[in-house]
């Protein structure tokens, strides 16, 4: 078994009790009977010292352990960091706006195509001219129609411009504006089919500028042509 400290104290008492001497003869009776040999007094201080010292040490808890002589004191791990992967969310691809989605299918409209057109927009004029406001808000397209609170508020307001109409040229595929695919926003929405559809261009005489010009687009449907007020 491995000797605790206690147990080393009291050795160390008993090896200083041994070893003091019994002195010789009595002490002379004028010497107090209170001293004592001074071989005594030294070896009780020291076990009183050590205990002291003893009962210290064991109050304050055993000290940190020291690593064995030869051995090697465990190396350091490193902790990997975390590494944080940032992931690029995919860019929203942007909605088609109406004129893109207008435009699909682009092609060129026959000569065929341009001369219905043209004559579709002056059968359209006549009919304003000759007050006919209602045959004229049937060639319209139904998305244009919507442009106008009601067909009444529609037909006085063209009444009441053509009033000062004198006279008018019509032009299919004008030069003197940008082409069709600038003007697409005006048909609210609409799917303009693009291979078939004209701009068309109505200058009028006796109307002060800038009011003295109309601009459609006349397409093509299944139902047959159809106009949109474009500017």
């Amino acid at each position: 078994m491995s000797r605790t400290r206690t147990d080393a104290l009291l050795e160390g008492w008993k090896m200083a009790s041994h070893s003091a001497q019994r002195p010789e003869a009595p002490p002379a009776r004028g010497t107090s009977r209170a001293a004592l040999p001074l071989g005594i007094l030294a070896a009780a201080a020291l076990v009183i010292l050590a205990l002291v010292v003893g009962s210290r040490m064991l109050s304050s808890g055993p000290g940190p352990a020291l690593p064995a002589v030869g051995a090697s004191a465990p190396a350091a791990t490193a902790t990997a960091t975390p590494t944080l992967t940032t992931t690029q969310a995919p860019s929203a691809t942007p909605a088609p706006s109406p004129t893109e989605k207008s435009s699909a299918g682009v092609g060129t409209p026959s000569a065929a195509d341009v001369a219905a057109a043209k004559a579709f927009v002056e059968t359209y004029t006549s009919k304003l001219q000759h007050t006919d406001t209602t045959g004229a808000w049937q060639l319209l397209a139904p998305r244009e129609q919507l442009k106008s609170p009601s067909q009444a508020e529609w037909a006085t307001e063209r009444y009441q411009f053509f009033q000062g109409v004198t006279g008018y040229t019509v032009t299919a595929n004008p030069k003197d504006v940008p082409p069709i695919g600038s003007w697409l926003t005006g048909t609210n929405g609409a799917n303009i089919d693009l291979g078939h559809a004209v701009l068309v261009e109505v200058r009028y005489k006796g109307v002060p500028g800038p009011a003295d010009w109309d601009l459609y687009i006349v397409n093509k449907t299944s139902n047959g042509l159809e106009i949109y007020s474009v500017r």
